[in-house]
């Protein structure tokens, strides 16, 4: 004998939700950039989309923001870190100079994604920025899913 079962309604995932599931399961999300759900409060902050860093002149004062790609300190660099942090445009890399290494450890050693002040560097390398990690960015009550960047 067939007991009938109550059909449960279940909400609906958030666009945010989503995007944090498929990176906890896949480890990527095919719809859009985990970064996109900042859009919002990368904008308040002022932060540089990876598309504009070659439209800055040398030594301006900039943010980026992005999820950690890659994480590099050679040997022969003299304790010099270099980050990678992707966004829905593409990359910018970050050097992190000895000191702020050090004041910041935790923060560019483990956070999955960073907030960076820094300035532009002199020679056109324009994909490259000195650092000085601020926070890691974290998520507003509503991630924004809109707007150019």
């Amino acid at each position: 004998m067939e007991v009938p079962e109550p059909a449960i309604a279940l909400p609906e995932t958030t666009e945010a939700e989503q995007t944090y599931l498929d990176y906890a399961l896949l480890g990527m999300c095919l719809d859009r950039h985990v970064i996109a759900l900042y859009r919002r409060q990368r904008q308040l902050l002022h932060v540089t989309p990876s598309h504009r860093l070659v439209r800055r002149r040398d030594g301006e004062r900039i943010r980026v923001a992005g999820l950690v790609v890659c994480r590099q300190a050679p040997a022969t660099a003299n304790c010099v870190l270099f980050l990678s942090l992707e966004e829905e445009w593409g990359l910018a890399n970050v050097v992190v100079r000895p000191g702020i290494r050090g004041r910041y450890r935790e923060q560019v050693r483990h956070a999955p994604m960073l907030l960076v002040e820094g300035a532009t560097p002199a020679g056109g390398q324009r994909r490259e920025r000195a650092g000085r990690p601020g926070a890691p960015v974290r998520p507003l009550h509503q991630p924004a899913t809109g707007g150019d960047g």
